[in-house]
């Protein structure tokens, strides 16, 4: 897998600002603040700052979209969208600010048509200490994992910030979270770029043409992805 070009397209708060599909397969990258998101999105579209990294948990308040094209190892070429969700858990934030991100990123997991599979980050650091203590910690990434198989969107969950265990750790955190989710992760670093081509695989893997019914509109539940369907932003 080679990234030929990627690029920032917009921000958007609703449906009626998100970018037209045109026909693209869309991935959405969501997690807790400070998860490593943005620098996940960087190092997976090869570019360092596409993606804003800020300092500052809970800096994204929009959805962000970006383009990207690629070539494949089989050496056919395509174009992806990825959307870049708020972070969520971030004490600071409002009690009506959260209120209203609750109803931007519902409206596009149950709206977004061109919307192809969910990449759900987990920070390493909170499965060290075992099942019970992680499923505390990640009350808010399972329930938002449930959420997203109750709509039937595909979720490809991502243990980030691998490089701040040992090698050793690595694997015992990773089977604590498939024991949670039932699903088994992609363990990532960022920094190091372990785990991106594990990553890439498993997003075409979930890409390949099947037909998959989206639960939670009448709309979603008539359009089978892929390929996408027309999104409302383009009506």
């Amino acid at each position: 897998m080679r990234i030929l070009d990627a690029t920032y397209l917009k921000s958007a708060p609703r449906a009626a600002d998100w970018p037209p599909a045109a026909g693209r397969h869309e991935l959405a990258f969501c997690g807790r603040s400070n998860v490593g998101k943005s620098s996940l999105l960087n190092a997976l579209l090869g570019r360092g700052s596409l993606a804003r990294v800020s300092q500052t948990p809970g800096r994204t308040r929009l959805i962000n979209f970006f383009s990207a094209r690629y070539s494949s190892s089989g050496g056919s070429r395509g174009e992806l969208l990825c959307a870049d969700l708020p972070g969520f858990g971030y004490a600071e934030v409002g009690r009506s600010e959260r209120q209203l991100w609750r109803g931007m990123i519902e409206e596009y997991f149950t709206d977004r048509q061109a919307l192809s599979a969910v990449v759900l980050l987990f920070d390493a650091r909170r499965l060290e200490d075992g099942e019970q203590r992680a499923s505390t910690l990640l009350f808010d990434e399972l329930e938002l994992a449930n959420y997203l198989q109750s709509l039937g969107r595909p979720v490809i969950p991502v243990v980030t910030k691998s490089d701040k265990l040992s090698k050793n750790e690595r694997k015992p955190a990773a089977a604590v979270l498939t024991r949670l989710l039932r699903i088994e992760p992609v363990i990532l670093s960022a920094h190091s770029g372990e785990g991106m081509d594990d990553l890439w695989k498993r997003i075409f893997r979930i890409l390949q043409p099947r037909p998959v019914q989206v639960r939670g509109s009448s709309a979603a539940s008539e359009s089978p992805l892929p390929p996408p369907a027309v999104d409302p932003a383009t009506r």
